[in-house]
């Protein structure tokens, strides 16, 4: 008998400290990433085999009146893919990233809580889908600038407007890098410095 009461205690004793080790936490964000594995997205995401001709922007604030929402949120680990719209161009297809929005800095279509899609163009021709989303670092803090669209990618990332970065170190991926961007040590100066009463 003692060794069955033990085979069911500790179970139960696992399943107590398991669920007072997940309270406040999502199982995809119970653990932060590591440096090297939010490099590696940030590396993954701005190489989509698209060459693009554009306009950089000068700073946070120029991209946020560009584009419909400026928001800061995490990585839980979502993806989704799929053919895109843009221009009609069919050798061009999305992936989605499923991000929880922590602080909004701009636009109206995204509130604190809220967990939302957004898309980032890409070549199927250049990059397998697979890719993007092997490389996703659940957990790690991002900066979005994004349009919405009519169509199935929802959220759309500018081509400035997909960034994250190590703790305490500069934002990297989808950002800008002339003018005011320069200056920009930390994930929160860009959203500060996007909102539209900066």
């Amino acid at each position: 008998m003692q060794t069955n009461r033990a085979v069911l205690i500790v179970p139960v004793i696992g399943l107590l400290a398991a669920a007072c080790g997940s309270q406040g936490a999502d199982a995809t964000t119970s653990q932060a990433p590591s440096c090297a594995e939010i490099t590696a997205f940030a590396d993954r995401i701005t190489d989509v085999g698209i060459m693009y001709d554009y306009q950089p922007s000068d700073s946070p604030q120029d991209l946020a009146d560009d584009t419909d929402v400026a928001f800061a949120g995490v990585l839980t680990g979502g993806f989704d893919e799929g053919p895109s719209d843009a221009a009609g161009d069919e050798s061009i297809a999305y992936v989605a990233f499923e991000i929880e929005v922590t602080e909004v800095a701009t636009g109206e279509t995204v509130a604190t809580g809220d967990v939302v899609s957004v898309a980032v163009d890409y070549s199927p021709a250049a990059v397998d889908a697979d890719e993007f989303e092997q490389a996703i670092a659940a957990g790690a803090p991002v900066v979005v600038f994004a349009n919405s669209t009519n169509d199935d990618r929802g959220l759309v990332a500018a081509i400035e407007g997909l960034m994250t970065a190590c703790t305490g170190e500069a934002p990297i991926g989808l950002r800008g890098t002339i003018g005011a961007w320069t200056d920009i040590q930390t994930l929160d100066e860009v959203l500060e410095f996007g909102r539209s009463d900066a």
